[in-house]
């Protein structure tokens, strides 16, 4: 385990909410590593993330939360991964270009992926805010239309 994982302050916990975080992270670690390790392709520091992650978790966040654990996981990996990438604050996007076939991907890819915003986006692929969105959704909807 690398220093940074061992540098990891764990949340106080009693041995029903250890138990509860085991069953998460059985249910939902190898989901949350393959998210944590698209964001950031360093195996060694994705498992970090993924240590941090679980680390501090915190089920009573969650109590009241209609959210479904799978979401509130993959949100709480992506957060921590985007967190952690070095250099987070200097994105470079000169290497996509986007034709107007893959700009569905390419868009949704920068922001889901890299967490650019919206304005960002528009501004570095020269298109309108609204374009984006559509983008966007449109990606979305290709993956959820049954």
């Amino acid at each position: 385990m690398s220093t940074i994982a061992q540098a990891v302050v764990p949340l106080p916990r009693s041995e029903e909410e250890k138990r509860q975080l085991m069953a998460l992270y059985e249910q939902y670690g190898s989901m949350a590593y393959g998210i944590i390790l698209r964001i950031v392709p360093q195996p060694e520091l994705a498992q970090t993330v993924l240590v941090d992650l679980f680390a501090t978790l915190s089920i009573a966040e969650r109590a009241n939360d209609t959210e479904p654990v799978s979401a509130f996981i993959i949100r709480m990996a992506r957060r921590k991964a985007l967190a952690s990438r070095p250099g987070s604050e200097e994105r470079s996007l000169t290497s996509f270009q986007p034709t107007e076939r893959n700009l569905p991907k390419v868009v949704f890819n920068l922001a889901f992926w890299h967490g650019c915003h919206v304005t960002e986006i528009a501004a570095r692929l020269n298109i309108a805010t609204t374009d984006v969105l559509r983008a966007i959704r449109a990606y979305v909807k290709a993956f959820t239309v049954a």
